[in-house]
């Protein structure tokens, strides 16, 4: 073969488009899909919202931009009213325009119900990779409204974009009730960065409430894990290692520690669901017959590498600020904590006192993260650097007279999706 030739050849090659690595082979219905698949139905967004990040949770992205902008819709077939994602255009109409949905977890099966066809109208489904590579296309005919579609790559590869398409006709793209079966499900966990059950004086302890909602139409399965870093008496049996959940849609579950007056137990607590959950902690002071003297709420952490957020130091009033880390990495990290004032200088820096093991965890107020403040009013801002991913909270305390009390908390607030 000529050397010109075989140039030749190769350019042609390279800039033939759509090119695909397989093909995209039809699912018929949602019983081909395994028992770990996630289906969501639309019918609690609401109607007239951007749907670009309102399943975010679940791993589904929808894309906007100038091929339509997908909003929460509704259609109507044979007297029923069903609430759809539909790809608005921008100008004009949707004649050659696409609905676009990514997945970030690569899905090994997609599928839902069509809407705004008619009869006999054509659905085009072009899927990609995480590369953007070409999956393969599937062209269906004759679909009706509220018919179903799926598709799976007939190579080992996941789904990370999927274009939906109703080639020239004008009516905008609609779906309803999708099914997705990834490649890998995730656990969904979030953190508790501190809590803390036990006797802080002769006539109040501390208490810990966990309070976990269902945000899904399906069951959330997983667990509360209570990761214990000091325990004075283990053997107490005070808080459980680990706790079964089991919630119904949309419901909530509660799980209060005893506050002890026998025992003292501090670390941090993680949730760990098969579905998107919602959690939030309160830190109680509670008296003798366990009515409540104080109670501050607390935030879950799904974890980051960079977080900022407030502090005070108040001398004569008492209150304190401190932070709660705990390494979520699955690996030792290094931590920086840099200290600002008010006017954003940077005032001080420890390197040191976040170097943490895997799972590990550091309460701490600000005089041991930066002993020069000992004893000094401060007002401004720390930030956290790490390698390694962490879940973190401020918890701001006040001299109750009888020891520390947490009287409110702030997010360490960060960039990072």
């Amino acid at each position: 073969m000529k050397k010109s030739f075989l140039i030749a050849f190769l350019v042609i090659i390279t800039i033939l488009p759509g090119l695909a690595l397989g093909a995209l082979d039809e699912v018929a219905s949602r019983n081909q899909f395994g028992s770990e698949a996630m289906r969501i139905d639309f019918e609690n967004l609401t109607t007239g919202t951007a749907a670009a990040k309102q399943l975010g949770k679940w791993g589904v992205e929808f894309l906007e931009g100038s091929h339509g902008i997908p909003t929460v819709s509704q259609a109507y077939e044979w007297g029923v009213l069903t609430t759809v994602i539909e790809n608005t255009p921008v100008v004009g109409d949707s004649a050659d325009k696409q609905m676009i949905i990514n997945f970030p977890n690569p899905a090994a099966k997609v599928g839902f119900n069509v809407y705004n066809l008619g009869g006999g109208g054509t659905v085009v489904l072009t899927a990609y990779n995480a590369q953007n590579e070409l999956l393969g296309t599937l062209t269906k005919n004759g679909m009706s409204n509220s018919d179903f579609i799926g598709v799976e790559p007939s190579i080992a590869q996941g789904i990370s974009s999927l274009h939906i398409s109703y080639g020239s006709v004008s009516d905008p793209e609609q779906i309803a009730d999708i099914s997705i079966e990834l490649v890998q499900r995730p656990q969904f966990v979030s953190y508790l960065a501190q809590f803390a059950d036990g006797q802080i004086s002769a006539n109040s302890a501390l208490q810990t409430t966990i309070l976990i909602s269902n945000l899904s139409d399906s069951t959330a399965t997983g667990s509360l894990e209570f990761v214990k870093m000091y325990e004075s008496d283990p053997g107490s049996g005070s808080v459980p290692d680990v706790v079964d959940l089991d919630i119904p849609p949309y419901s909530a579950y509660t799980f209060s520690t005893p506050a002890s007056f026998t025992s003292i137990v501090v670390g941090y607590a993680r949730v760990s669901s098969n579905v998107p959950v919602e959690g939030s902690g309160i830190f109680r002071t509670v008296d003798l017959a366990g009515d409540i003297i104080s109670e501050a709420g607390l935030a879950l952490a799904e974890g980051a590498y960079t977080y900022v957020g407030g502090v005070k130091q108040d001398i004569a009033r008492g209150l304190k600020s401190g932070i709660a880390i705990v390494n979520i990495s699955g690996a030792s990290i290094n931590a920086s904590v840099e200290l600002y004032d008010e006017d954003g200088d940077l005032v001080a820096t420890n390197v040191e006192l976040l170097q943490l093991e895997e799972g590990w965890h550091r309460a701490v107020y600000l005089p041991e993260m930066f002993p020069q403040k000992a004893g000094q009013d401060f007002s401004g801002t720390i930030r956290i650097v790490s390698n390694g991913k962490v879940a973190g909270v401020i918890l701001r305390s006040a001299d109750s007279g009888a020891g520390d009390v947490v009287v409110s908390s702030l997010p360490l607030g960060t960039l990072e999706k």
